[in-house]
């Protein structure tokens, strides 16, 4: 969950329900591991051909996490913790934080919008005038050119 989505510790121990500690080493675990098995990432490994169909067939609905690691069970330690995390990811992904939660983040949301806003500001009577004159000579000048030409 850390590696892969980014997911701070204090999430991720709250959703697999262990201590910061376990989660830490956890996470030193499966570097480990992964630095011991060597995976080749430029090449489709056998493993990330496993993992890519375990995935889909996940997100699909058409196998669960038990299945995929019954179909491989050689490969089956190292399955379970990827499945799991995309499991729970997907599952909290239709969580909704409730109006408790949400009202006084949206009102602190709203009263930071509100102060960023700001009144607009009317141009000064000097800078319309020129604007004023500015666009009258452009349409002058133009107006010159076109009669000139078809003189």
């Amino acid at each position: 969950m850390k590696l892969i989505a980014g997911l701070p510790t204090e999430k991720i121990d709250h959703m697999v329900d262990k201590f910061k500690s376990a989660v830490h080493a956890l996470q030193a675990r499966v570097v480990a591991t992964r630095r011991d098995n060597e995976i080749k990432l430029n090449s489709k490994t056998e493993f990330q051909q496993i993992l890519e169909e375990s995935l889909t067939k996940l997100s699909n609905g058409t196998s669960t996490v038990e299945e995929s690691l019954a179909r491989y069970p050689e490969h089956a330690n190292e399955l379970r913790p990827l499945l799991r995390t995309v499991y729970f990811l997907n599952f909290s992904r239709d969580e909704k934080p409730t109006t408790v939660f949400q009202a006084p983040r949206r009102a602190s949301v709203v009263q930071y919008l509100q102060s960023l806003v700001s009144l607009p500001r009317s141009m000064p009577l000097v800078w319309r005038t020129s604007v004023v004159f500015a666009a009258l000579a452009i349409a002058v000048l133009v107006t010159g050119t076109a009669n000139a030409q078809s003189a």
